[in-house]
């Protein structure tokens, strides 16, 4: 079997870096619109089980979607979902068709939150370490550690 091995120019490694993300944010959007489609069947009609991974969330709203709060929690949801869609849809945008103000001002954003996550990650890693399993602290610090260098490479 023999390989060919093609030397990539700065600019195509950054192009293909660039689609890894677009991809991402592709699964996020997916990810949030299935969470918050589970939640409203959940409200509306009682519906469990659509989404796996939005059980917690709904296990988390079942104490709170009973008597006068139901209205407020459907208010707060539905404008959660919009401004949050709105939100990765001008995210996926931006990253898609290169809008630098943009491309800057999530570059800033990313810039700030790095701090803010790494003592918060910083704190559940302790908490890990001297509570939990060793191989969950290990897997905890690899997704810790991902998910900043992802934030300080954007």
């Amino acid at each position: 079997m023999t390989s060919i091995s093609l030397n990539q120019t700065e600019s195509e490694k950054r192009l293909h870096r660039i689609l890894y993300y677009v991809k991402v944010m592709r699964l996020m959007i997916i990810n949030f619109v299935l969470t918050i489609l589970a939640i409203v069947l959940y409200m509306g009609f009682g519906i469990t089980g659509v989404y796996p991974l939005a059980e917690d969330a709904i296990n988390g709203l079942r104490p709170h979607l009973v008597g006068p709060e139901r209205s407020a929690y459907t208010l707060v949801i539905g404008v959660t979902f919009l401004l949050a869609v709105g939100f990765l849809v001008w995210l996926y945008m931006s990253i898609t068709r290169v809008w630098r103000k943009s491309l800057k001002a999530q570059s800033i954003f990313g810039g700030i939150l790095i701090p803010i996550g790494g003592s918060a990650f910083g704190c559940y890693f302790v908490f890990s370490y001297e509570h939990l399993d060793p191989l969950f602290t290990i897997l905890y610090g690899t997704y810790s550690v991902f998910n900043l260098w992802w934030i300080a490479d954007i």
